[in-house]
C-alpha cells in the first residue's frame, strides 16, 4: 500500500510540473509540446453513385425482344461448340432426344447393320428339301459365309448356297420394284429360288459318273458323305458323262443323289451365281408334317404338309434302304394322295402336337459343322 501512495505522489509531482512547464512556454509563445499532435486528415473517399436502373414496365413488345435476344444466343452459343467439335473435337452439347427419335434412329442403324450384315457377311438359309440328306435335314437352319470366296477359291467337298441356274438372275431394280408392286397386287412373279448342293468337279476337269461312281480325270472319287448308293434304276445315277467342266464353272451334286436334282439336270453352275459356303447348323427343327416339296402350277416349289399316320417297319423296308432303316425306329407314311412318302421318326419328323414343340428340335444337331 505504501508503495501504492508513492507512485501517486509522483505522478501527481509530475503533473504539476508539466503544467508550470506549459504555462511557461505558453507565455513565451513556444508550442506545447506535451499536447499530443491531431492526427491528420484523411479525405474519405467518395463512395460511387449507382444509379438506379428504372423500373421497366411489361409489355408484349419487351417480352418480344427478351424471346428474340436469349434464342439468339443460344444459336450463337451451339454454333461455336459445332464449330470447336469439327475442328478441335471436342464433345458436341446435343438437344435433348424424344423418344420417338431415339427408337427411331436405334431402328435404322439395326436396319441399316442387318443389311449390311446379309448382303456382305452372313446369312441365314433353311434346309427345305432331302437332297442332302444325311448331311443337311430338312429342317435344318445353316448360316452361310458370303465372304469367304473373295479371298479363296470354293474346293471340292465344300457346301455352297448358289442361285438356281435356270431362272432370271438379272440383277435390275426396276424388276424388283415391279414384282413388289405385282406382290402387293395378288399377281404371281417368277420364283427366284436358292440351292444348296456340294461341289463335285471343279473347273478343267473331266467328269464321268459310271454305275453310280464318280469319276474325275479317269481315277474314282471317294464319297463317304453320299446317304446311300445311287439307285441304278435312274439313268442318270447309271451313266453320265464324260464332260469337261469350263474354266468358270463347277459341277455340283446333292449327298442324296436318288433324290436330288443337280447338274446331271440342269448343267454346269457359273462362278457368278454362288453365294456363299454353309458353315453351321444354327438351328434343326423337325417337322410334324409331310416335308416332301412339289412343283407349283405358276412355278417354284410349294411345300407337301400331308397328315403324316403310323406304318409298320415291314411295309417301310419296301421304300428305305436297309441303312435309312437302322436309324429309326419308327415310321410314318404322308396321306397325301399325290405324295405317299415315308417319313422316318426323329431323323425325318416328329408327330408331336403344337404345344410340344420343343420335342421337335433337334439338339443335337445345333451347332454342327457343316462338312
Amino acid at each position: 500500500m505504501a508503495k501504492k501512495k508513492k507512485k501517486k505522489k509522483k505522478q501527481k509531482k509530475q503533473k504539476q510540473r508539466e503544467a508550470q512547464l506549459r504555462e511557461e512556454r505558453l507565455r513565451a509563445g513556444e508550442e506545447d509540446l506535451f499536447e499530443e499532435a491531431p492526427p491528420p486528415e484523411v479525405k474519405a473517399e467518395a463512395e460511387p453513385t449507382v444509379e438506379k436502373e428504372p423500373k421497366k414496365r411489361w409489355s408484349l413488345w419487351v417480352w418480344w425482344g427478351e424471346r428474340r435476344r436469349k434464342k439468339a444466343e443460344r444459336k450463337k452459343a451451339l454454333y461455336v461448340e459445332r464449330r470447336a467439335f469439327i475442328f478441335f473435337g471436342k464433345k458436341k452439347m446435343r438437344k435433348k432426344k424424344g423418344v420417338l427419335q431415339e427408337y427411331g434412329e436405334a431402328f435404322l442403324v439395326a436396319l441399316l447393320l442387318a443389311l449390311i450384315i446379309r448382303t456382305f457377311i452372313f446369312q441365314a438359309f433353311m434346309i427345305p428339301s432331302g437332297s442332302m440328306e444325311d448331311t443337311l435335314l430338312v429342317g435344318d437352319y445353316v448360316l452361310v459365309n458370303k465372304f469367304v470366296y473373295r479371298f479363296w477359291e470354293p474346293e471340292r467337298g465344300d457346301i455352297i448356297v448358289f442361285k438356281y441356274p435356270l431362272q432370271d438372275n438379272t440383277i435390275n431394280p426396276l424388276i424388283w420394284v415391279k414384282e413388289l408392286f405385282m406382290k402387293i397386287g395378288g399377281a404371281p412373279t417368277p420364283p427366284r429360288m436358292d440351292y444348296i448342293k456340294r461341289i463335285v468337279g471343279l473347273p478343267g476337269e473331266t467328269l464321268e459318273v459310271i454305275d453310280g461312281v464318280v469319276y474325275i480325270d479317269g481315277q474314282a472319287l471317294g464319297e463317304p458323305y453320299m446317304k446311300e448308293p445311287p439307285n441304278l434304276g435312274i439313268f442318270l445315277n447309271e451313266q453320265f458323262g464324260p464332260i469337261t467342266i469350263p474354266e468358270d464353272s463347277y459341277f455340283m451334286m446333292g449327298d442324296n443323289r436318288n433324290e436330288s436334282k443337280d447338274s446331271r439336270f440342269w448343267g454346269m453352275l457359273h462362278e457368278d451365281l454362288i453365294k456363299g459356303k454353309a458353315v453351321v447348323i444354327y438351328w434343326s427343327w423337325a417337322h410334324s408334317d409331310c416335308p416332301i416339296f412339289f412343283p407349283a402350277p405358276g412355278g417354284g416349289m410349294v411345300k407337301c404338309g400331308g397328315k403324316l399316320e403310323p406304318y409298320s417297319r415291314e411295309e417301310a423296308a419296301i421304300y428305305l434302304s436297309e441303312e435309312a432303316m437302322e436309324k429309326a425306329d419308327e415310321f410314318y407314311l404322308c396321306q397325301n394322295p399325290k405324295c405317299y412318302s415315308v417319313h422316318r421318326y426323329w431323323w425325318d419328323i416328329i408327330p408331336e402336337p403344337f404345344y410340344k414343340f420343343w420335342k421337335r428340335v433337334r439338339f443335337s444337331r445345333i451347332g454342327d459343322i457343316v462338312r
